[in-house]
Parts: C-alpha cells; structure tokens; sequence
C-alpha cells in the first residue's frame, strides 16, 4: 500500500490540515472531536497500537518517534510495517 493509498483511505474523515504528503511522508492534523473514528480507522489500516494512551513510552518507542517530535505518555503511537516502508502514526487527545 502506497502513502497515496493511505491518504486516500484516511480522507473519508475531516481533516483539519495536511502539513505535508509526499512519497514517503505524511503528516496530517485532525479535529479533537473526530478521535474516536480516527482511532478506528487507524486499528483498520494499521493494527493495534503499540502505545496506548497514558502508557509510558519505550526507550524503542522514543527510538522510532524521535526524528518526529518524540513520543509523550498522552499520546498514542501506531506502527505497520510494509514491503518498502515502516508507517508510524502518533495521535494526541
């Protein structure tokens, strides 16, 4: 599955900003109040997280997220991996 792919299937949903979609990037920002279709549609596409919510971040969790921002305790992280890439998903209430 490609980013383009990804994207598509994640634009069933209101998305408030897309900072960025490229071949191997994508960075998108939803709505508060959308979180519980976005956490849905994220389980669909990517499995569970590897991260709930409120659980402390492994010192691999930091590993993967840090070129990203990092990985808070608040936040949730999704991980899937594909043939070509590694897709990550992080997700802040």
């Amino acid at each position: 599955m490609t980013i383009n792919k990804i994207f598509e299937k994640l634009s069933i949903l209101n998305i408030k900003k897309k900072r960025s979609l490229e071949e191997d990037y994508l960075e998108l920002v939803f709505y508060k109040k959308d979180i519980k279709a976005w956490e849905k549609l994220l389980m669909e596409i990517m499995g569970p997280a590897i991260k709930p919510y409120r659980k402390r971040p492994s010192r691999e969790h930091d590993k993967l997220t840090k070129p990203y921002g990092g990985i808070r305790s608040d936040q949730t992280l999704y991980k899937k991996e594909f043939d070509k890439y590694v897709l990550i998903a992080t997700m802040s209430p």
